[in-house]
């Protein structure tokens, strides 16, 4: 899969009436999660908002697919980017299904229906979720981590080319936390989106980004997220673990996802492995290999990477 860019920051400046950030250089590719890091106070939310439309840039300029994101609409905007918020207002009354149709709506006046396509969309979404025993549900009932997958849910049926989240790890324990991590990554790499999302809790979400965005000074520095230490920015070693992409159950993958981070120091990010019907597929390049059992892939793993 071919990465482009589809969001670029020249010579931005970010903040209100002075910067809190300035002469920001950075961009975004398809296929690729962006982790956005920084202090409280630095900018990070301002700049979110700022790339949305809701704040004005201070100086220079931003592209959104090439064009100039001051000549775009509101609605070309929405047409390119989806948000999520750590925390937004529930909205009473409704269930799972109902917010997540939410996304559909961008796309037609507010007085239209969802058509069957557009239903078809919507349930596929819960389904790949795993939200489907809980689709009409009221989402004052669900728990946190079912919530920020629901929130998240509306921004996949968007069907835009970014996807943007403000700390959507923020109030989840920890399994809830790799469950949305691990669902970025899929975005990205199965879906061909742009993820740029910001977050604290650094160890987990660099293990799962591919570019890293911090801003410290007042500058917003661009690095792979394994060099953070590099520029004293983090504690984190600086050979972090890159998983693999990995397509199977929840349930599946985070039992391999476990083994890969306790057994697995190396970069895994260019390979591919499945959950078939009784085997693992795992993919390299134009190499297949079978495993009956998450062991036996293990074991091969350690003798040839």
């Amino acid at each position: 899969m071919r990465s482009e860019v589809i969001l670029e920051l020249k010579g931005a400046d970010i903040g209100y009436q002075s910067p809190l950030i300035e002469d920001a250089n950075a961009f975004l590719k398809s296929g690729e999660v962006t982790l956005l890091t920084g202090d409280n106070g630095t900018g990070k939310s301002t700049l979110i908002r700022t790339i949305l439309g809701q704040q004005k840039l201070l100086a220079g300029e931003i592209f959104l697919d090439g064009k100039n994101k001051s000549l775009l609409t509101a609605a070309d905007i929405a047409h390119k980017i989806a948000v999520v918020f750590s925390r937004s207002t529930v909205p009473a009354h409704y269930t799972v299904t109902d917010l997540i149709s939410l996304g559909r709506f961008i796309h037609y006046p507010y007085y239209f229906r969802l058509n069957e396509k557009d239903k078809r969309f919507v349930k596929e979404v819960i389904e790949r979720l795993q939200l489907q025993d809980l689709r009409n549900t009221p989402l004052q009932q669900l728990s946190d981590g079912n919530l920020q997958k629901a929130y998240i849910g509306r921004a996949i049926v968007q069907d835009t080319p970014i996807i943007i989240l403000d700390e959507p790890t923020t109030h989840l324990d920890d399994i809830n936390k790799q469950r949305i991590l691990n669902l970025l990554y899929d975005l990205a790499t199965l879906d061909a989106k742009a993820i740029l999302f910001s977050s604290h809790d650094k160890a987990p979400a660099i293990r799962i980004s591919h570019h890293a965005w911090t801003i410290k000074n007042g500058s917003l520095q661009s690095a792979l997220p394994e060099d953070l230490s590099a520029h004293n920015l983090d504690t984190v070693p600086k050979n972090v673990q890159r998983l693999p992409t990995v397509n199977a159950s929840d349930f599946d993958r985070q039992l391999l996802y476990g083994a890969l981070q306790k057994q697995i120091g190396q970069d895994l990010s260019n390979f591919h492995i499945s959950r078939q019907s009784d085997f693992w597929l795992l993919k390299r390049d134009h190499l297949e290999y079978q495993f009956s059992n998450i062991s036996a892939l293990i074991a091969f793993l350690k003798e040839n990477i």
